[in-house]
């Protein structure tokens, strides 16, 4: 089975980085097409917390996924 894996951020907790308003619209409508588009079995990990962005966090997850 082949993953996607799709990190949307729409909200920082760093007053550095400006929010953004549709990110999470447009990592769905990517997932959207690339499982209807092609063909495939797709497991899809969506990511959209800002603690979920870490590298640890990321590599965890790969780690304790089912190959």
């Amino acid at each position: 089975m082949d993953k996607i894996i799709a990190i949307a951020i729409n909200e920082y907790n760093d007053s550095g980085i400006s929010d953004l308003k549709n990110c999470l619209n447009d990592i769905n409508s990517l997932v959207t097409i690339l499982t209807t588009d092609y063909q495939g079995d797709f497991e899809v990990l969506l990511y959209t917390e800002s603690h979920q962005t870490t590298l640890s966090f990321l590599f965890n997850q790969l780690q304790t996924v089912p190959k």
